[in-house]
């Protein structure tokens, strides 16, 4: 009988209940992907994450909002990251005269709902040190977490990594002397030398570690 589902049952995870290596899983859920687009005949749509609030309040998209103000995770003043993939996809897809068939996947951020929603957080830093730069948010793997995300920001055409942060395993949070089964613990890096870097267009790291303060 096949486990219930649950947000904790990562590719790992399912790859060890079905007695078989990730990869040999990661191939198994893929072809199950490509078996339901070609059934299905869905077009892959991809949504953004970050949404500027007063276009969407100004749109009829608007109306579909339906969280309070405290629940949003704000980027600054008007931007804000998506809270489900209904406001994005209403304000992104439009009917070209045919049937529209889509389907996305994706993260979605409320404060107070998940532990890795301090994503919101990050990304309000981030802003503050380095406004207006593009940045992008991809799963990492450390030994020490359940769940880990990386954050890196275009620094002239470069992709360059300057935050990590991750969920803590129980086992960790069991041994600062708290109850994994009522505390949660995320741990965040910033790499400082990295981001004065971007802001302040140092092109070696090394002339950080020389230089002199007055």
């Amino acid at each position: 009988m096949a486990p219930p589902y649950h947000g904790g049952w990562t590719t790992s995870r399912l790859a060890a209940y079905a007695g078989i290596d990730e990869t040999a899983m990661r191939k198994r859920l893929q072809q199950i992907r490509d078996k339901l687009r070609r059934e299905i005949e869905f077009a892959e749509q991809i949504l953004p994450e970050i949404l500027y609030l007063s276009a969407a309040l100004k749109s009829p998209a608007g109306s579909a909002m339906y969280i309070t103000p405290t629940e949003l995770h704000r980027v600054d003043a008007d931007r804000i990251l998506r809270y489900d993939l209904t406001l994005p996809l209403l304000m992104t897809v439009r009917y070209e005269g045919k049937p529209v068939r889509i389907w996305s996947t994706g993260k979605a951020y409320r404060l107070g709902v998940d532990p890795w929603t301090i994503t919101g957080k990050v990304m309000q830093s981030i802003n503050h040190i380095l406004p207006g730069r593009s940045v992008r948010i991809a799963p990492t793997d450390y030994p020490m977490c359940t769940q880990a995300w990386e954050l890196s920001v275009d620094d002239d055409g470069y992709w360059l990594e300057v935050v990590a942060w991750g969920v803590f395993q129980d086992a960790m949070v069991a041994h600062v002397g708290a109850n994994p089964a009522t505390h949660t613990s995320v741990g965040i890096g910033y790499g400082l030398e990295r981001l004065a870097m971007a802001r302040y267009g140092i092109d070696d790291i090394r002339k950080i570690d020389v230089a002199r303060v007055a």
